[in-house]
C-alpha cells in the first residue's frame, strides 16, 4: 500500500456518537446488575405490571424494561464497538511500512497497557475493601435466604462475588495476568474482568487479521469469511471484533473520509428503536441475535441523525468518557455501599423502598467514585499506551 504521510490526529479519529454509545452501554451493565441485586423476582414483578396495562402499552413497557437491563447486549456491543475504533486507528498505521512482529508487538503491547492498569486498580480496591470487612454481598445472600429459604443458590451466587485470594501478591497475579489469558471465576477478586480477556484476545486476532488483510481488495469479503468461521466453531464473540472492523472497512476509503452517511429523519430513528426493543428478548442462539442488535446500535448512532445528535451532547460526553471505569467500580460499589444500605432498610422498610434506595445510592455513588478511578487509573494508562506507539 502507498505510504500517507499524516495520519490522522486523535481528534479526528474519536467519533462522538460513538463515545456517547459507550456511556449508554455502560449504564445498560449497572442496570442489569442492580437488577440482580436487589430486584431478584424483577422478571415477574415487570410483567404483574405490565399486565394491567393496557395490551399494546404493557408490552411496550415490559419490552423497554427488559432492553434496559441487558447488561449481555451491552457487552457485545462493546466488543463490536473495540474492533471498529481499533481498526480506525491501526488501518492508518498499516499504510507504512511496518513488518508484522513490528506491528503486532506494538498493537497488543499499547492495547494490554491500555487495559491493565485500570484492571489491577479497580483489583487492588476490590483486595482492600475484602480485607476491611467492608463487602455486604454475602451478608446479603443470608438476609434473602431468611426471606425466602428456596434462593440458596442466589445467596450462593452472591457470597462468590467476594474475593478469595489472602495476599497481595495473588491479587496482582489476578489482575495482570490471569484476567487476560487464563480468566477463572472462582480465584477473580473483580467478577466483571470475564470480559476482559475476551477483550484482549479479541483486540490480538484484530491485529493479527487487520495485517494479513492490509493490502487485499476484497477486505469486507474475506472478512465475512472469517466471521462466519468464528460463528459455526461457537466463537461469536471473536467475530464481533471483525464484525466491529468490519463495519469501519466498509466506510474506509483512499481518501481516508472519518465521517459516516447521516440520515436526518424521526421515523427511522423511531424503527431502529422498535427494532433493538423488540428484538432484545428473544433467544441469543450462537450468538447471531447480539452481533445484530450490536451492530444495530452502532449504526443507528452513526447515521441517523437524532440518535447521534442526542450522543454527541456534553452528558453523553462525559458519561462516554466515564465508561470504562464506571464498568471496572460498579460491582465493588454493589457490594458495598449498595448492599450496606440495603440492609440497613430492610428490617425498616418494605422491600421495594429498600431496593429503590439501594439502587439510588448506587448511581449516586458510582458516578463520582468513576470520576476519581479515571483520574488515577484511566488518564495514566492512555497516557502510557500513547507513549508505546510514539516510541
Amino acid at each position: 500500500m502507498s505510504h500517507v504521510s499524516s495520519p490522522p490526529t486523535e481528534q479526528q479519529r474519536r467519533i462522538e456518537s460513538l463515545e456517547g454509545l459507550r456511556g449508554i452501554l455502560a449504564s445498560m451493565v449497572v442496570f442489569s446488575h442492580i437488577q440482580i441485586f436487589f430486584f431478584p423476582q424483577y422478571a415477574s414483578t415487570i410483567e404483574a405490571l405490565s399486565n394491567r396495562l393496557p395490551p399494546g402499552l404493557g408490552n411496550i413497557a415490559h419490552r423497554s424494561m427488559q432492553f434496559i437491563v441487558n447488561g449481555n447486549l451491552a457487552v457485545w456491543t462493546f466488543w463490536i464497538l473495540s474492533g471498529l475504533v481499533l481498526s480506525r486507528r491501526h488501518l492508518h498505521g498499516l499504510q507504512v511500512h511496518f513488518g508484522p512482529i513490528r506491528f503486532l508487538a506494538t498493537a497488543s503491547g499499547k492495547r494490554y497497557t491500555r487495559l491493565a492498569i485500570p484492571v489491577l486498580l479497580s483489583v487492588i480496591l476490590c483486595w482492600l475493601l475484602t480485607h476491611s470487612g467492608l463487602m455486604f454481598n454475602e451478608a446479603l445472600g443470608q438476609h434473602y435466604v431468611g426471606k425466602h429459604p428456596d434462593w440458596t443458590a442466589y445467596a450462593a451466587w452472591l457470597k462468590d462475588l467476594t474475593p478469595p485470594f489472602e495476599t497481595l501478591t495473588g491479587a496482582f497475579k489476578s489482575a495482570l495476568l490471569d484476567s487476560f489469558v487464563a480468566y477463572d471465576r472462582a480465584t477473580t477478586y473483580n467478577p466483571v474482568l470475564w470480559t476482559i480477556e475476551k477483550e484482549f484476545l479479541g483486540s490480538l486476532l484484530l491485529f493479527a487479521w487487520l495485517y494479513i488483510i492490509r493490502s487485499r481488495k476484497n477486505a469486507a469479503g474475506w472478512s465475512l469469511l472469517l466471521i462466519a468461521g468464528l460463528i459455526a466453531v461457537r466463537q461469536a464473540w471473536a467475530a464481533a471484533f471483525i464484525l466491529g472492523m468490519l463495519l469501519n472497512v466498509t466506510n474506509y476509503s483512499k481518501k481516508q473520509r472519518t465521517h459516516w452517511p447521516l440520515l436526518s429523519t424521526w421515523k427511522a430513528s423511531a424503527c431502529a428503536l422498535a427494532l433493538l426493543v423488540f428484538a432484545g428478548g428473544h433467544p441469543n442462539y450462537l450468538g447471531l441475535l447480539n452481533l445484530g442488535l450490536g451492530a444495530a446500535l452502532i449504526i443507528s448512532s452513526l447515521w441517523l441523525s437524532p440518535f447521534r445528535r442526542l450522543l454527541s451532547t456534553r452528558p453523553m460526553q462525559q458519561l462516554g468518557g466515564l465508561s470504562f471505569t464506571i464498568y471496572l467500580i460498579h460491582l465493588p460499589v454493589l457490594c458495598t455501599l449498595s448492599s450496606w444500605t440495603y440492609l440497613s432498610l430492610a428490617d425498616h422498610a418494605p422491600p421495594l423502598a429498600a431496593s429503590a434506595a439501594a439502587s439510588i445510592a448506587t448511581l449516586l455513588f458510582t458516578l463520582p467514585v468513576a470520576a476519581v478511578f479515571y483520574r488515577l487509573a484511566d488518564l495514566p494508562a492512555r497516557k502510557i499506551s500513547r507513549a508505546i506507539t510514539q516510541r
